[in-house]
């Protein structure tokens, strides 16, 4: 079941972008540790979104495969092209909080929580798509 939602980015926060989510697939019966990282992660890549890309739209695509016991989400915005995948700082974690360089710690959470996490610049907008 594919559930896809536009959101503005005049005046949007994240958690409408996490309500939607939410409201997404715990309506279809996905567990509560599954929803749980998949709503930090959300929060993450909505908020870098929200923050450096100066997007005029996310477009959110939430795609619940029951059969195969997955979720994939994908984000779209039409920001500047930046792939977080290979352009965020790479966080030296071992190093002491207060030691460390700004940037790059979401992208971590994200790929350390997610199974799938992907990017690609597709028709001027930027594609982020996570899966667990």
């Amino acid at each position: 079941m594919i559930t896809e939602r536009q959101f503005s980015t005049r005046q949007l926060t994240t958690e409408k972008v996490i309500d939607f989510v939410s409201e997404t697939i715990e309506s279809n019966g996905i567990p509560l540790s599954t929803a749980t990282k998949i709503n930090i992660c959300t929060d993450e890549i909505v908020s870098n979104i929200l923050n450096h890309s100066n997007a005029e739209f996310i477009n959110v695509k939430v795609d619940i495969d029951q059969n195969e016991a997955t979720v994939t989400i994908s984000f779209q915005d039409n920001g500047k092209p930046f792939n977080p995948l290979t352009e965020a700082p790479v966080p030296d974690v071992t190093m002491p909080l207060e030691e460390r360089e700004e940037g790059g710690l979401g992208v971590f959470i994200v790929k350390k929580m997610m199974k799938n996490v992907t990017y690609q610049r597709h028709d001027n907008c930027n594609i982020f798509t996570i899966g667990i």
